[in-house]
């Protein structure tokens, strides 16, 4: 698996992999002891936590017209804000 980071730290390849497979799988992202991993194929992309300032859930509503009526779907994302601005 290609590690890439999301902020200007970089880290050990072989301690990353290692944190990898013991963090805690939840959807796309998994949580390890000290970098947060978000998956996207064959890569995974990491955030040491001493770089992130704030993490917050941001619901869009999306309207739907349907044949019975209308609605809205909620879209719910896992926004990670770092020194620099928002970083995924």
């Amino acid at each position: 698996m290609k590690f890439e980071p999301l902020a200007s730290a970089s880290a050990d390849k072989d301690a990353l992999a290692s944190e990898y497979k013991a963090a805690r799988e939840i959807g796309k992202l998994r949580v390890g002891e000290l970098h947060l991993f978000v998956r996207t194929g064959l890569s995974a992309h990491y955030i040491p936590y001493r770089d992130v300032r704030r993490v917050f859930r941001r619901v869009q509503l999306i309207p739907a017209k349907m044949c019975c009526g209308s609605g809205a779907f909620e879209l719910e994302n896992l926004v990670v804000c770092g020194e620099a601005g928002e970083l995924c």
